[in-house]
């Protein structure tokens, strides 16, 4: 079965919003969720290691993903991540290069997910449903402001929309059947 959850944030970014939402999930079903899809506005070091420690399955893009998945992407050579590094050697002649090898670690765990057959499918659905009904909301429904102030007012009158944006897609699948 699956489960919904929706909550609004007032942080300008998503990487900051993931791990709160995890857990409120988490304490609304008491269990954690199984599977993540997620845009790369979350692909954050904090996000990917919170995921793992909880064994959740991470289908979440990291910033430059799309760029490496191009036909014609070629490794820079002068970015530290793709130096080679050779433990005897290096380190008797004193290098020194920093890399996040976490971050690293969990973007090639990504990457690897990413492009399996079954995450494919997740992304597809990912970005077109929530994108569409977003673009909709906003610009077909002139929605782009809520009249409320407190927050747990402006969740209900999102869930409204929500609600009857449901009920006109409804009725609009229900005509077209019809004709």
């Amino acid at each position: 079965t699956n489960h919904l959850d929706s909550n609004l944030f007032s942080n300008p970014t998503d990487t900051l919003t993931m791990i709160f939402f995890l857990q409120s999930f988490s304490d609304r079903y008491g269990r954690p969720t199984h599977t993540v899809v997620a845009d790369s506005g979350y692909g954050s070091k904090e996000n990917f290691r919170f995921m793992s420690e909880n064994n959740v399955e991470a289908c979440v893009k990291y910033n430059c993903f799309h760029m490496e998945q191009r036909p014609r992407f070629k490794p820079n050579p002068f970015k530290a991540k793709n130096f080679f590094f050779n433990e005897e050697h290096d380190i008797k002649r004193n290098r020194t290069i920093e890399l996040n090898y976490q971050l690293w670690k969990c973007r090639q765990k990504a990457g690897k997910m990413l492009c399996s057959e079954k995450d494919l499918k997740h992304r597809e659905r990912r970005y077109i449903e929530p994108k569409e009904v977003f673009g909709q909301i906003k610009y077909n429904m002139n929605y782009k402001r809520s009249r409320h102030l407190k927050k747990d007012k402006i969740l209900m009158g999102f869930f409204f929309l929500a609600i009857a944006f449901n009920i006109k897609t409804i009725c609009a699948k229900m005509r077209k059947k019809k004709i």
